[in-house]
């Protein structure tokens, strides 16, 4: 949806150049609208994207001599906030509400549409869009033909300002059994038939951050969706069971090798970091975690703790003299 943001500011800022050549409208000299700065944005319902606030600065993909011609800033803020709405949201000519907000994740976005650039650049400017170049203005004649050149149409970054959640501290009641600092098992067993009933462990502690372990019911969610999404044998082999949060049984196997193997559903990682972190998987970055805004853990999306995790095989004592494992 954040795409559009691009699609509308390109369609303001390319109509003062079809306008330049006929008689033009004298709009009030807009505000908030500078050099400096000149933002664009929209606000969600709160029952999408958490009711998060896009927001775009205009003013890099604006030439420097429009700033002295006020009619055609105001023309470019005009067609912007007339032309475009979000799902029934009305862009408007202002930054993001900074108040109870926090700025998280961001998107790069087409800055441009093929079908209004051509219209408007070939009636305007005599171009053909996108093989126009980056062109002189003619300010004295109301005539900005750079917008349709490369420079002021290259991908854009939307920034996301999302609410900020309650702080509800450290959970008082320890974490769940088995899954603590250091120690954090996972394992499955292979049918008797399938690599000799084989059990592979892993030791999902190394993936999980320093800080979720003060808050238990940030593991216990994390234990959760380990048990519920990821599964065994996705890659078509033979190796297959279900996925339990306990080591192998020691006592009754041995160890004898292992095998590096990826540690992330790409189904889950997508929609839970893009919902939950604004980010598109698996380009998220390795973003700090911010846990008293509602349990906040966004450094498990990036390359850090997604990188392969080894399994180690624990195989039957009673498997130890065949001749495929010696």
């Amino acid at each position: 949806m954040v795409k559009y943001i691009a699609v509308l500011l390109s369609l303001g800022g390319a109509l003062p150049v079809a306008n330049a050549f006929g008689p033009r409208p004298s709009p009030n000299a807009p505000s908030g609208c500078t050099k400096s700065g000149c933002f664009f944005s929209y606000t969600n319902p709160a029952g999408v994207n958490q009711g998060r606030c896009g927001e775009v600065d205009a003013a890099p993909r604006m030439p420097a001599d429009i700033w002295d011609d006020q009619n055609a800033v105001g023309e470019y803020i005009l067609a912007t906030t007339n032309w475009y709405t979000v799902d029934g949201v009305k862009l408007k000519q202002k930054p993001c509400d900074r108040a109870g907000r926090k700025q998280k994740g961001s998107q790069t976005v087409s800055w441009t549409t093929s079908t209004l650039m051509k219209n408007t650049c070939s009636t305007g400017c005599d171009c053909d869009y996108p093989m126009c170049p980056d062109s002189p203005d003619v300010p004295r004649n109301h005539q900005y033909c750079s917008l349709c050149g490369p420079k002021f149409n290259a991908p854009i970054t939307v920034k996301f300002w999302v609410a900020k959640g309650p702080n509800p501290g450290p959970a008082p009641s320890p974490p769940p059994a088995g899954c603590k600092r250091g120690s954090c098992p996972f394992s499955y067993i292979n049918p008797g038939n399938v690599n000799f009933g084989r059990c592979g462990e892993v030791d999902a502690s190394s993936r999980m951050p320093g800080d979720i372990w003060g808050y238990p019911r940030a593991v216990q969610q994390y234990v959760e969706a380990t048990l519920k999404y990821y599964s065994i044998g996705d890659n078509g082999g033979p190796e297959g069971g279900a996925l339990v949060q306990a080591p192998c049984d020691h006592t009754t196997r041995f160890q004898k090798g292992n095998q590096s193997v990826s540690w992330t559903d790409p189904e889950l990682m997508r929609q839970t970091c893009s919902v939950l972190c604004y980010c598109n998987w698996p380009q998220c970055p390795d973003a700090p975690d911010d846990p008293g805004n509602q349990l906040d853990f966004c450094s498990l999306c990036g390359p850090t703790f997604n990188q392969p995790i080894d399994v180690e095989f624990w195989y039957p004592k009673l498997a130890a003299g065949t001749a495929q494992l010696k």
